[in-house]
């Protein structure tokens, strides 16, 4: 007879597969919503999901628990250690350009900044040229060819003039300069400079009236025309405007007094007429192509022209429309997208520098003076930050640069060699 030996010296664990090992995240808090819900006994779920009710009770107290923390003041534990951050003389630099170009600080409110928060001493040298000659070398390596029209300004601070260039419709600076004075000899140098190294040739520029940078523009660039700043222009009128309606009960008693107002504005459009008018060839001639194209009149397309210049609750303005849908049927609606598609593409005002003059003007309030270094920086961080908010959509969530090359790029501090400090998951 023989006997039959089961050798139990090394055993094999067998594991038996179980439905909640296979659950994922969503299907737990699943179960979990049930089981708070109430509405449902804990067996019913168990068994609709085949788990064990012990499972159940678990995601439940789970979610319980994330519910309550969720939900709980945060000031019981003030103290409570959120998170480490990293820091290296790398990230004190990101720091120190953060304050000064997002916080818009003051060098002394840097040096107090650290002091009183990192209980560390610092000085104004303490960025380190390297970033500032990289910023720089990302300024004066764009490819500005792609620029179509240019406004210029000049803006003063403590005096000193600071020349501006930027794109009309991308809003990226290519000219940000301190200046000793503000001649045609300084517009003409930079404007060459820029033209040879960087290919920046617009079609056009649209300029105030100021004459420096009009003689500069003129030497440097002979064969670009310079436009008329239409918002400067229409200074006067709105000022005359302004001082008329305030006015308007005592207007008759005061008519001979109104010379004196209207003798400015007269003198303006007298001395400047050339150069408002500039762009009325160029719309002639895309009006002209416009006709052409769908073999309509020139007077037809002027006529949907001026029917944009009409207000909106205007009886006038819907028998012209009633009118002109008639008679050019369904060209009517190509003829009203090919106008406002060169209304959208005629720059006849430099707003957009004076905007950025503006902003320009907030980074140099709290300086008595301004730096060459400082400003390359601040032209390579104004052309490399996002727009968070723009009455344009187009430009939201891209920087000037991105609008006028079509391609993103990295952040502005990882452009400069910093690495941007991300939490964990």
């Amino acid at each position: 007879m023989s006997t039959s030996t089961i050798d139990n010296s090394n055993p094999i664990n067998l594991k038996v597969s179980h439905t909640a090992h296979f659950l994922n995240s969503t299907q737990r808090q699943v179960i979990a919503k049930h089981a708070i819900g109430g509405k449902t006994p804990i067996s019913h779920i168990a068994e609709r999901y085949a788990v064990s009710r012990k499972f159940v009770y678990e995601q439940k107290v789970k979610a319980e628990e994330a519910i309550h923390e969720a939900f709980s003041e945060q000031s019981s534990e003030p103290d409570k250690v959120l998170f480490y951050i990293p820091v290296t003389k790398k990230w004190l630099i990101q720091v120190v350009l953060a304050l000064i170009f997002i916080c818009l600080a003051s060098y002394q409110g840097v040096i107090e900044f650290f002091r009183d928060i990192f209980d560390c001493k610092i000085s104004k040298g303490s960025v380190q040229h390297e970033h500032l000659q990289k910023a720089k070398e990302i300024n004066q390596l764009q490819d500005l060819s792609r620029v179509r029209a240019g406004l210029h300004d000049e803006i003063y601070q403590a005096g000193e003039p600071v020349l501006v260039g930027c794109c009309a419709r991308s809003t990226y600076c290519y000219l940000l300069s301190l200046e000793e004075s503000c001649d045609a000899n300084s517009w003409g140098i930079h404007l060459l400079d820029l033209q040879e190294k960087q290919r920046l040739a617009p079609n056009f520029t649209v300029i105030d009236g100021g004459k420096a940078a009009r003689c500069g523009q003129k030497e440097a660039w002979p064969d670009i025309p310079v436009h008329g700043d239409a918002v400067h222009a229409l200074k006067p009128f709105l000022e005359l405007v302004c001082y008329l309606e305030n006015r308007a009960m005592d207007a008759l008693k005061i008519v001979d007094e109104l010379k004196h107002k209207i003798e400015p504005v007269r003198k303006y459009l007298e001395n400047h007429r050339d150069n408002l008018l500039e762009f009325v060839p160029l719309m002639e001639m895309h009006f002209n192509e416009i006709a052409r194209e769908f073999e309509v009149s020139l007077s037809d397309v002027l006529s949907l022209y001026h029917l944009k210049g009409l207000p909106l609750p205007s009886k006038r303005l819907w028998q012209k429309y009633v009118e002109l849908r008639t008679r050019l049927g369904e060209k009517f609606y190509w003829i009203e997208s090919s106008i406002d598609e060169v209304l959208g593409n005629t720059v006849r005002a430099n707003s957009l520098v004076e905007n950025h003059n503006s902003r320009l003007r907030t980074y140099f309030t709290l300086r008595r003076e301004l730096g060459g270094e400082y400003l390359h920086f601040l032209q390579f961080f104004l052309n490399h930050r996002r727009f968070m908010r723009s009455e344009h959509k187009e430009r939201i969530g891209k920087s000037p640069t991105e609008l006028l090359i079509g391609e993103q790029h990295k952040h502005w501090l990882e452009m400069l060699g910093l690495k941007m400090f991300k939490k964990a998951a």
